[in-house]
Parts: C-alpha cells; sequence; structure tokens
C-alpha cells in the first residue's frame, strides 16, 4: 500500500499532505487541508485531542515517534483497519523544530499474516504437545532451526541413568476384535486408554504410545524422579481396579497383563514429518517380555524393580523363568502396597 504523508507547523495546523492521507481523510484534494487542524478532519474530537497531544510531545521532546501500530475503524464499511504510524519532527537550517512530519502505512494485509501465522504456530504447539512431552516439545522448537543438515533428524537424544518401564497388553484382544464391529472395538479401546491416560497423569508419568492393544509408559523421565518405581506400581494397581468397569460385549470380564522392568534407557525424538518420541534399550526389551510372558491379570517385575519396591510394596517371588532373548531370569508378582 502507497503511504499516506502529512506535515503541519508547531501550532499543530496541516500545511499539506500527498494524495494518499488526502483520500484516506475523505479530502478531494490534497490541498483542502492546508489550514486545518484535527478537530476539522476528524469526527470524534477526543480522538483528535489525543493525536495533538501525541504531536505535541514530538514537538517538545524532539524526539521521533516510529512505527507505532494502531487499529482505525474504517467510517466507509465499519471494518478495522492497521496502521503503521511514524511522526518526526522537522528542523530549520539551525537545527530548531518547525513542525512535524507524519507518514502513515496500512499495514492490514501484513497484521493479518502475521495473525494466521501466529495461529498455525500455536496449532503447531498443541499438536506437538500431543505427541511429545511438554519439556521435549519445547528442546524440539529450539532444536528445529539448528540441524546440521537436511539428514539429520534424529533431533534430540538423552541418555537417561535409571527409569521404570511399563508395558500393559489387554488380554485376548485379537479374539476380542473378531467378534465385534471396527467401530464398537475402536471405542471400547478408546474408553480404556482414556482411562490409562488418566491414571497417567494422577502418576506424573508419561505415555510413550500404544501399539495395537499394548499401552507403555515410563517414569523418571524427561524430568528424572527418584520415585519412578513406585509411580509405575501405583498406576499399574490402579490399573488392575480400574480395568474390572470394563466387559466385552459378549459380558466378560476384561484383564490386563503387565509387565515392569527399571534401569538405563535411551530416549529421543525422531522423525521428519510425524515427530515421534520413543525409548531405546534393553530395559524396554525386557519391560516387554516381562509383559508377553506375564500372565493374565497379573503384574510381573523383574529382580531389579523387585529391589526398589520391596520395601513398600507385596511382592511374590514367581520363581526363574526363562526369557526369549534373556535366558533365565528371577522375577516376581506385584500384588499390592504393605
Amino acid at each position: 500500500m502507497p503511504q499516506q504523508v502529512f506535515w503541519k507547523d508547531t501550532n499543530l495546523t496541516f500545511l499539506g499532505c500527498n494524495r494518499n492521507w488526502a483520500e484516506a481523510a475523505q479530502l478531494s484534494d490534497p490541498e483542502d487541508i492546508i489550514g486545518k487542524t484535527d478537530y476539522d478532519v476528524l469526527p470524534n474530537r477526543e480522538v483528535a485531542e489525543r493525536f495533538r497531544q501525541q504531536d505535541q510531545q514530538i514537538i517538545d521532546s524532539d524526539m521521533p515517534q516510529l512505527h507505532l501500530i494502531a487499529p482505525k475503524v474504517r467510517s466507509s464499511d465499519g471494518k478495522t483497519i492497521w496502521l503503521d504510524i511514524s511522526k518526526i519532527p522537522i528542523h530549520d537550517a539551525n537545527q530548531n523544530v518547525i513542525g512535524i512530519l507524519g507518514v502513515i502505512e496500512d499495514i492490514t494485509h501484513r497484521k493479518q499474516a502475521e495473525e494466521a501465522l501466529q495461529a498455525e504456530q500455536e496449532k503447531t504447539e498443541l499438536l506437538l504437545l500431543n505427541v511429545l512431552p511438554t519439556a521435549i516439545a519445547e528442546q524440539l522448537k529450539q532444536s528445529l532451526g539448528i540441524l546440521q543438515d537436511r539428514h539429520s533428524h534424529a533431533l534430540i537424544a538423552e541418555n537417561y541413568d535409571e527409569v521404570t518401564v511399563m508395558f500393559a497388553d489387554i488380554v485376548n484382544f485379537t479374539t476380542l476384535s473378531s467378534n465385534v464391529s471396527a467401530p464398537d472395538l475402536v471405542g471400547l479401546l478408546n474408553r480404556i486408554f482414556l482411562v490409562f491416560d488418566d491414571l497417567c497423569e494422577k502418576h506424573g508419568l508419561e505415555k510413550i504410545k500404544t501399539i495395537g492393544d499394548a499401552y507403555m509408559v515410563v517414569g523418571g523421565l524427561p524430568d528424572p524422579r527418584p520415585d519412578h518405581a513406585e509411580a509405575i506400581a501405583n498406576m499399574a494397581l490402579d490399573m488392575q481396579q480400574e480395568i474390572a468397569q470394563f466387559l466385552t460385549y459378549e459380558g466378560q470380564n476384561i484383564e490386563v497383563r503387565v509387565g515392569i522392568n527399571t534401569g538405563p534407557v535411551i530416549a529421543g525424538v525422531i522423525g521428519k514429518k510425524k515427530f515421534t518420541y520413543d525409548l531405546w534399550g534393553d530395559v524396554v526389551n525386557t519391560a516387554s517380555r516381562m509383559e508377553s510372558q506375564g500372565v493374565a491379570g497379573k503384574i510381573q517385575v523383574t529382580e531389579a524393580t523387585y529391589e526398589r519396591l520391596k520395601d513398600k510394596y507385596h511382592l511374590q517371588q514367581r520363581g526363574i523363568v526363562e526369557v526369549k532373548g534373556k535366558g533365565t531370569m528371577q522375577t516376581f508378582w506385584l500384588t499390592g502396597k504393605r
């Protein structure tokens, strides 16, 4: 948009303007402004007085006002436009202030573009927070602009010395899925996982992902906490209680099989178009084995987790178990709090 320009003397009387300013002021000719004041061209006296006070301050202080962003309601159609207003003192050859020069630019399109960009950024942040832990989402936003090359998509990776990982699986879900419609099946699974999500939030844990009918959660990251094993144990016990309220469409009880392990992991964000926050390490694989080689309705934990829970929880020794990929392991059943 072309700029609108006007100039006044030290009495705040207009000495002239360009055609763009005259058209905006609804004047037929730029010369029509000569000798007039803001009171003559503005319908609202309070607005005119405010402009005059601003102009007088610029003249008195001999300091410019640069890029003031202000809204204006257009009288022709009632729409709000945005203006970028700059005013600077005019000096004579001896550097005395003899007036003021104003430059106005309609930046409505730019303002709308900025607001649209802000709205999109907020949507993006909300999406990030839906798939990533808050602290990781903040790290990701900061690191997006500093990738070393375009092939580097592992934006964030961190070692954690000790966390507790839990896998929970809905027992016989595959059989259940063959007996009900897809909408009913997904609806039931969604209701169950929403309850698990609430428990995750209640205990301050981090949901990592769902894989089919399996639910993965971790304690102790991204913010380390000393009671990560206890928090996971409490959620596992709560899951057993909550799942009891659900029935299959044939009226049968639904059970979960839970596996827990404690130890070091690597956590990070991978992906290019769809970011994923995930965990890697032997601890994760073993936690998954604790679930898959467990028993319906029970919570199986490794010896590492047992050592962190034994003083505050009831645990029963299961015995030596042959674990795929690990050989024999001593495992325990978590049955409740002391």
